[in-house]
């Protein structure tokens, strides 16, 4: 009679935690970069890219917006938007950050170039 009611103890425990994950309301999480400036004088800089992710995370987070936590949206601005620093915010913040059921948005202001492609 005692295992039967550890076992009885245990499965409850399991289900009971399955039950609260499953009731867990999705995260709305967010990765927005904007670059207006640039540290190679051969691309012109551009004025509305730092503006565009104060909108944008604005947008996001206010009261009659769409819903995200102020503490799920980060902004990489200019100098702060390296190719490093996104690729770590990428990879914490979305990728390892992340539940099965979150929603991810990533946004970008700025320039954008095509690499070249190797052929072989």
């Amino acid at each position: 009679m005692k295992g039967l009611l550890i076992h009885g103890f245990l499965i409850f425990v399991c289900w009971g935690i399955a039950a609260e994950e499953q009731a867990e309301k999705p995260r709305r999480l967010a990765l927005l970069v904007g670059v207006g400036n640039y540290s190679d004088s051969k691309i012109p800089s551009l004025n509305g890219p730092v503006n565009d992710v104060s909108h944008m995370e604005s947008l996001l987070t206010t009261a009659d917006g769409y819903g995200f936590s102020k503490e799920n949206v980060l902004t990489l601005r200019d100098q702060q938007a390296t190719l490093d620093r996104f690729q770590k915010l990428f990879q914490e913040h979305l990728v390892l950050g992340s539940r099965s059921r979150d929603v991810v948005l990533i946004y970008f202001s700025g320039r954008l170039a095509k690499a070249g492609r190797k052929r072989g």
